[in-house]
């Protein structure tokens, strides 16, 4: 399909807000949650923003945004969001799913957040099947 829309400036960031909102304040409906689809559009934003920065402000962004969104601690306001997501509603797939595909699983769930490399691997590594205290 090669549809298109444009997205322009500061629209970028208002969509990326309510990006955030939608999955983490406001929820979203199972299908979408961990989504491949939405996690690459956060990614274009996400991109897009580091552009607009350079263009309007003069600055290379990259790094700011990345540290920004990355979840390095359980302490993150959307850990328990996704565990609690993941429990509720692929706790069997996960228990199936080799230790790639709950990586894949994982990082489009936090996405536009992106996960450090060791919270990665620790809740990768989580089968959640007993009862865990929640996070």
């Amino acid at each position: 399909m090669n549809a298109r829309i444009e997205v322009q400036g500061w629209e970028m960031l208002a969509l990326h807000k309510l990006l955030l909102d939608y999955k983490f304040d406001l929820g979203v409906r199972d299908e979408l949650f961990a989504s491949t689809l939405l996690a690459d559009l956060a990614e274009r934003l996400l991109n897009g923003l580091v552009a607009l920065d350079a263009e309007v402000k003069g600055i290379d962004s990259h790094d700011l945004w990345v540290s920004f969104l990355t979840v390095s601690n359980t302490e993150h306001p959307a850990v328990p969001k996704v565990l609690d997501r993941l429990r509720d509603h692929a706790l069997t797939w996960w228990i199936k799913a080799t230790l790639t595909e709950r990586q894949a699983y994982l990082r489009a769930a936090f996405s536009p957040y992106r996960l450090a490399d060791d919270l990665l691997v620790q809740l990768a590594a989580n089968d959640f099947s007993s009862d865990l205290p929640r996070v």
